[in-house]
């Protein structure tokens, strides 16, 4: 191992030996498989009181730690899944009815369910009607030419990449707000690196939200910064709780 390696090893050492991350370490421990299976009731079809209840028989949890849980979803909902797992995790730990989506966000968040349910393909081409430039860099990447070394990961060309950034996410301040969502701007690098030659990104006619692996791009730069987890499993799959 490499000096820088080794001095790395020592900062990321001292840094997870400092209590306030080993407190946020162990938070995130308790709460994660409550938090994922909120997320995966909120990505099933099901209507909100079903999820709610499919969601409830899951919880075996102690109430405390659901609070915890629905306390820190509450501070993500900018989006239709984010917001919907915390209105039915809220709803599943105090036996409530499901709280309806925030009036100001009725029809984006309708427009990311209809799109998250869309056939991976159909969801493409959708966006590209929003944004005809998306059937420019589809003919790119199906076009042949080198690839990467690995078959079965395919990138897509880095150029590309770059473009989508200036089209999706923060970079479409002008644009219509869907391309702004992190939602819109995953299923595009899906689809694309699909196209690349990525199998692991398939198959096309499997709806985003039913994928099993899913390209999750969060972009924030709309609200301070942006992220890029490409090629990922999906973030939110997790463990029934237990």
């Amino acid at each position: 191992m490499s000096l820088k390696a080794r001095l790395g090893k020592a900062v990321q050492r001292r840094i997870e030996a400092m209590p306030s991350v080993q407190a946020a370490m162990a938070r995130s421990k308790r709460v994660a498989p409550i938090q994922h299976a909120a997320h995966r009731a909120a990505e099933s079809s099901l209507d909100d009181e079903a999820a709610r209840n499919t969601l409830s028989e899951q919880l075996e949890a102690d109430p405390a730690v659901v609070r915890e849980a629905t306390i820190e979803l509450s501070r993500r909902r900018d989006d239709y899944i984010d917001d919907r797992a915390y209105r039915l995790l809220s709803a599943a730990g105090a036996g409530t009815a499901v709280l309806p989506v925030p009036p100001e966000r009725t029809d984006l968040f309708a427009a990311e369910e209809k799109l998250g349910r869309l056939a991976l393909e159909s969801a493409f081409d959708s966006l590209a009607e929003l944004e005809p430039r998306l059937l420019e860099m589809r003919d790119q990447v199906r076009a042949p030419g080198p690839r990467g070394s690995d078959a079965d990961c395919a990138p897509v060309p880095a150029h590309i990449k770059q473009r989508l950034a200036e089209l999706f996410g923060g970079g479409a301040a002008d644009e219509p707000e869907l391309l702004r969502t992190s939602l819109a701007t995953s299923i595009v690098h899906q689809y694309l690196q699909l196209l690349a030659g990525d199998t692991r990104a398939g198959p096309a006619d499997v709806a985003y939200f039913d994928h099993p692996r899913k390209t999750f791009v969060a972009s924030h730069r709309l609200w301070g910064r942006r992220r890029l987890r490409s090629g990922s499993a999906d973030p939110r799959a997790g463990p029934v709780v237990q």
